[in-house]
């Protein structure tokens, strides 16, 4: 995929004037975690031929930033944009991140960055302020994110850098799982939380195997 096909359905997603708009800055931490997730779960970049260097605001891919930058600390317009051609499991992908990150400023996904792993590497030691065209590897996103999903699957990862905390989960594989457990409670269900359990089953909605 090429970086600025991802940035053109991101930005696509955007909603000015609301809290999912999107500026330069944010599209550069969403790209970023993107290519981060997607080395993780696949083992390769999303974008092949992209890198991004640990600047002072956080993680930047030079030609996204020179595609975007007449913007500046402004939120981009997504009027008349040309959407890219993308299949179906390329948008499902970049969707799960715009529904993990995209209701976050491009302030909290800075400061997100800044406390992990990888810019910080790159940056080694060097104070926010200070210029720095470093390139964040391939090499130092696999070994922390790695570990920050495993802490996921484990239910044991929290943030405290933002608030409400990312949903990671929604990065996990989901399990086929067999339907056989809930139809116990099949005519017995006690309490006032049934509608908001049939909202979340729907939402998390797969193939149950009945057997």
């Amino acid at each position: 995929m090429r970086i600025l096909d991802a940035a053109r359905y991101f930005i696509g997603l955007s909603k000015p004037g609301t809290k999912y708009e999107i500026t330069p800055k944010k599209l550069q931490k969403i790209l970023f975690y993107a290519q981060a997730w997607y080395l993780v779960k696949k083992g390769e970049p999303l974008f092949p031929d992209s890198t991004f260097e640990a600047w002072s605001h956080g993680p930047v891919n030079h030609l996204v930033y020179d595609s975007y930058r007449m913007f500046r600390y402004h939120p981009i317009i997504n009027s008349n944009l040309e959407q890219p051609c993308l299949d179906e499991g390329e948008k499902e992908y970049l969707n799960t991140i715009w529904e993990i990150y995209g209701s976050y400023s491009a302030d909290q996904l800075e400061e997100l960055t800044h406390n992990e792993g990888p810019w910080l590497e790159a940056r080694n030691g060097l104070p926010d302020s200070a210029h720095s065209n470093e390139i964040i590897t391939s090499e130092s996103i696999v070994a922390y994110y790695s570990d920050v999903l495993k802490e996921v699957e484990k239910g044991k990862w929290t943030c405290e850098i933002i608030t409400p905390q990312p949903k990671l989960e929604l990065l996990l594989d989901k399990v086929n799982p067999t339907a056989n457990p809930l139809l116990r409670f099949l005519g017995t269900w006690h309490g006032d939380d049934f509608e908001e359990c049939l909202r979340d089953v729907y939402k998390n909605r797969i193939e149950a195997k009945f057997s």
